[in-house]
């Protein structure tokens, strides 16, 4: 193997071991849930664990809509493990594999390499979409549907439509938001004007899920109040001012103005990609299903950092900001480390939810100031 050989070689691998390395120490940084605090008991955590316990049988005795969420519990709990060390582990791999293909993601979409890893170490910086399922691994099922939501697009794209499916379904079976992947997939085949009969191919590929995701339902019947309807209601009622700054501001911290400042390019930016548009809307509305603002809207985060990475090409990378862009990037990616600290999880915690209000407030005002000199600039440019 000839030395410029080698070369190529650590190229290619080196923001898949940078993204491994960084995603792993932030893993630990996030420390582990006391699951054994009366303040968890009855949480989501307590659910899943008592779904793990039962496997290789199902628990019917699980309140909706966790008795829907089969997949990962069952698969945590045929591991030969320690059931703790089992959640923590198969979270953990699915954490890193999600972040890698949140890079592959913004490759995808033409994004420069270097740019395309900044963003997915931005993207593992943030304290909702990565760190706290870090935390609360027995969230292993979030991880896991994330993940094979970013897989399922990569499928249908290249048209791997056996593969798709069988995803499709382990999605389904995972968690509810694998649904919002069927309308992205049909505005997506209607962008790239691909040809008719992939969409009756597509159609064909979604079928068997959406059977699985009604029948499963009918079958297992379950006693109690609480149901879809009853949840949107519920999620309505919360969708309040606190609400919507928790969801579209505080959940992307320190980026909260970015699609503020630049609008306009926001605005572009969807019209050219309309099958994202209808993930976010969609995530949005599946957000009223539940009560954590920041963390359900997950989904969103390959949408939100394609974003980040294009404006970071456009302005950043400009011949402008030729001589500045590493203080640039130095500044954005301390400002994104300082977000992730928090009080409720983390080897090093802050004091309490105040303290950790104003400390988000200065970083996200800290950005906005940087947002608003690269937008200055470029308009001065123009």
């Amino acid at each position: 193997m000839k030395i410029s050989d080698y070369k190529l070689y650590i190229q290619k691998i080196y923001p898949i071991v940078t993204i491994i390395f960084i995603a792993t120490i932030f893993i630990f940084i996030a420390d582990k849930i006391d699951y054994t605090s009366p303040d968890y008991s009855e949480t989501d955590l307590a659910k899943y664990r008592a779904m793990a316990e039962s496997s290789p049988s199902l628990n019917f005795d699980i309140p909706k809509p966790f008795v829907y969420r089969i997949f990962a519990p069952w698969l945590a709990g045929i591991l030969p493990l320690n059931l703790d060390l089992s959640f923590f582990l198969l979270n953990s791999i699915f954490l890193i594999l999600l972040a890698i293909t949140s890079y592959y993601f913004l490759l995808y979409h033409k994004v420069e390499k270097k740019i395309a890893l900044f963003v997915t170490i931005c993207f593992i910086l943030n304290r909702y979409f990565f760190a706290f399922l870090a935390f609360d691994y027995f969230q292993f099922g979030d991880t896991l549907s994330y993940f094979l939501h970013l897989i399922s697009f990569f499928l249908f794209t290249k048209k791997r439509w056996v593969l798709f499916s069988i995803t499709l379904i382990i999605g389904i079976l995972t968690r509810e938001v694998a649904l919002l992947i069927i309308p992205v997939g049909y505005l997506f085949l209607y962008e790239k004007k691909i040809l008719l009969k992939n969409y009756l191919k597509y159609s064909v590929a979604i079928l068997p899920s959406i059977l699985v995701f009604i029948f499963f339902r009918v079958l297992v019947k379950i006693e109690g109040d609480e149901n879809y309807l009853t949840q949107i209601i519920s999620g309505f009622e919360l969708f309040e001012p606190e609400s919507i700054v928790k969801k579209f501001f505080i959940s992307v911290t320190p980026f909260a103005f970015l699609s503020i400042v630049y609008s306009k390019e926001l605005y572009t930016f969807f019209l050219k990609h309309l099958y994202l548009l209808i993930l976010f809307i969609g995530t949005v509305f599946s957000s009223f299903f539940g009560f954590d603002h920041e963390r359900l809207m997950s989904p969103t985060a390959p949408v939100f950092f394609l974003f980040l990475a294009i404006i970071l090409e456009q302005t950043v990378q400009s011949k402008k900001w030729k001589s500045h862009k590493g203080k640039i990037f130095g500044t954005i990616i301390t400002l994104a480390f300082l977000s992730t600290f928090y009080h409720l999880w983390g080897i090093i915690k802050l004091p309490n939810r105040e303290i950790t209000l104003i400390v988000t407030v200065i970083l996200n005002l800290f950005m906005l100031i940087i947002f608003l000199i690269l937008k200055h600039s470029t308009l001065t440019k123009n």
